[in-house]
Order: C-alpha cells, then structure tokens, then sequence
C-alpha cells in the first residue's frame, strides 16, 4: 500500500511541480499540457517511480524559492537538503549569492530532521551526520556503476592517494567548479534561467543515477519559454533534453562495449556543454 501511494504522490509531485513552473513563468496551456506529457512519459520518470526514490520530493523543496520569495518557501527548502546530493547546491546558491539569513533559515528543517532521526533510532548523530559524505564518496568510484560518473571522476586514475582520498579530492574539486559556476548563476537576472542552470550543475558535478536527471525539467519549461527569441539554441536544448529524458542509458552501453574515457565521459560533456550554452546572460549563436 505504501508504494503505490509512494508511487501517485511522486506523480503528483512532477505534475505539480511542472504546472506552477510554467505557470509561474507565464507559458501557456498547450504549452504546460504537452511539457507535462513530455515529462510523465520520459524514461527518467519511470525509472524513478518504479525505483520509488526521494528525488522528485526534495526537488520540489529545491525549487520552492524559485517560485515564492517567502520566509516559508525559504525554510521548506531546506527539507531538499535531506537529498544531499541534489539540496547542496541550492544552499551553496544562498551562501554564494550572499543571502546569509536564507541559508541559516533553510538549515533549520535538516537540523532539526537530523537530531529527530538519531533521537528515534538511537544513533550517534555525529556519524549520522557525515554518513552521507561516506556514501557520495563510495558513489564517485568508477567501474561497474558508469551512471555514477561525475565530472571529474576521472581524477581518481592518478592514483595520488588511496582510493577513498582519490573520490573525496575529485569530489572536493568538482565542488570547488561548481561554486564558480553558481557564482556566474547568481549573477544572471532571469530567476528560471537561474534555477534551470543550478539543476543542471546539481548533475554534472555529483554522483547521480539516472532517474535524478528529473530534475532537468525546468530546461524544458525555459527552452518552452524562449524559443521564439532563441530558436537554435532551444532546439539544441531540445535534442539534448531528448536523449537525457528518453536515452540515458544509451552511454553506459557504449562505454562498456568502447571503454574510452571519452565515450565513457559523454553524459558529463553533453550536461556541461548544456550549462555553457544556457549560462549566459545573452546565449551565444549557435548555428545547425
């Protein structure tokens, strides 16, 4: 019983989250019916609602001050930061952007989920508390789990340290771009164009499995949105958002047949040439 409510409330979760998107950023009815379709029958989706994951329900805390500037929108989005691997980069966003009383408010949930859950489970909350770290660690191992690759996993086969230092310091570096990256975000003066930027940073630069690349959706709503203004550039968004709604797989097969770290890396080039194309303030030319 609790899956299947799992199940329709993640449905209900992507609609939602989707319908307030583009209603927030004024598209229009057809548009919101075929994004949402567009979303609902994507590979992402099902993967993630046969798998049953918490994705989809702290992406929709991540995107809350996106939507509403207010003190509860503030403090509820905090509750994303229980995805670490998602939430982080929205608190990096506040502190970057020098929304300090923000941050501190957004902590407030997690801490007080963080103590709640050692208090019922009678664990040490100092473990507890960086067991996450331990488990990103362990996710950035290349071999085996190719849709764990992160941006520069590839820092792991210098074999500097011992393998657990080898993932830590390719994490610690991806987490150092990514801040430059938000820092060029929080500069931008299109609030979708900011939170579709910051989600596409949460993928390129962490860990994920496939079914977090849900939270490539607002790329779909602002590629929806300024198409008319950017015609080749939202068709490049287009192909992209194609094969990572409807393809993903499709580079594990091919590194596994052609281990190169070329064809290996290709998620992580495609996601990052994404991020460049989206990230300016005017987009580039872009000719095809």
């Amino acid at each position: 019983l609790a899956k299947i409510f799992w199940f329709f409330f993640n449905i209900f979760l992507i609609t939602i989250i989707a319908y307030i998107l583009c209603k927030k950023y004024e598209l229009n009815n057809l548009e919101t019916i075929i994004i949402i379709f567009l979303i609902l029958y994507s590979v992402v989706t099902r993967i993630h609602l046969t798998m049953g994951q918490q994705a989809i329900f702290a992406y929709f805390f991540f995107v809350l001050p996106f939507i509403s500037k207010s003190k509860y929108s503030s403090l509820l989005s905090g509750i994303s930061y229980a995805k670490y691997s998602i939430g982080y980069a929205l608190f990096l966003y506040f502190v970057i952007s020098k929304k300090f009383k923000i941050a501190f408010l957004s902590l407030v949930p997690i801490i007080f989920g963080w103590l709640l859950y050692s208090l019922i489970t009678k664990t040490n909350p100092i473990i507890n508390l960086f067991e996450p770290f331990v488990l990103m660690i362990m996710n950035g191992k290349i071999g085996g789990e190719l849709n764990l690759i992160h941006l520069f996993s590839f820092l792991t086969d210098f074999n500097l340290f011992n393998d657990e230092i080898n993932r830590l310091f390719a994490i610690l570096i991806s987490i150092i771009v990514n801040c430059f990256f938000i820092y060029k975000i929080t500069k931008l003066d299109d609030e979708l164009q900011k939170l579709t930027c910051l989600s596409i940073s949460v993928v390129l630069f962490l860990p994920h499995y496939a079914h977090d690349y849900i939270v490539l959706l607002p790329l779909v709503i602002y590629t929806f949105k300024n198409y008319s203004n950017y015609k080749n550039l939202s068709r490049m968004n287009l192909i992209l958002l194609i094969y990572f709604f409807y393809f993903i797989g499709i580079h594990q097969h091919i590194g596994k047949i052609f281990p190169i770290l070329t064809l290996i890396y290709i998620k992580q080039f495609l996601l990052l040439f994404l991020l460049l194309i989206n990230i300016k303030k005017k987009p580039p030319k872009i000719s095809f």
